[in-house]
């Protein structure tokens, strides 16, 4: 399920189910709902049992670290693929003052986060938006794990 667009990917293997998910990903766009503002609003029922769910997030919120911590709680596997979205604001302040004591806080923060949500069992993949999300998946998973589809 793509949140707020309500499309499935079935389950299944292999290359082809591989394709189906990275298409229905590559689809999905933001949606102008409310309900994204807070992940205690995700409709868990609609989810099968034991689902692999995927979130896309900067975590900027600990409540959703808390909300991650019990979907994993209750059974679900979860991916936080977790943009460093930083790299893009942090130049447009380069010139200020508190710029370099803005920096070390706000990576202290993500830094915190990030290990509060390692703690919940999710698996976490911290991606540098600099670098393509590939490099980010095979540092977090071993190149081994992570490949590309024949096109």
């Amino acid at each position: 399920l793509v949140y707020g667009t309500a499309r499935w990917v079935t389950p299944g293997v292999g290359v082809h189910q591989e394709r189906r998910i990275l298409d229905s990903l590559a689809a999905a766009r933001p949606a102008g709902l409310a309900v994204f503002d807070d992940l205690r609003h995700i409709p868990t029922r609609r989810l099968p049992a034991q689902s692999q769910l995927v979130f896309i997030t900067p975590l900027t919120q600990t409540d959703d670290v808390e909300v991650i911590g019990r979907l994993v709680d209750h059974g679900y596997a979860v991916l936080c693929v977790s943009p460093d979205v930083r790299a893009q604001q942090e130049t447009a302040w380069a010139s200020h003052p508190w710029f370099d004591l803005a920096v070390r806080i706000a990576r202290l923060s993500r830094r915190d986060l990030l290990q509060q949500l390692s703690r919940t069992g999710a698996q976490i993949v911290d991606w540098d938006i600099t670098e393509p999300l590939l490099l980010a998946l095979a540092r977090s998973f071993g190149p081994t794990s992570i490949h590309r589809s024949p096109r």
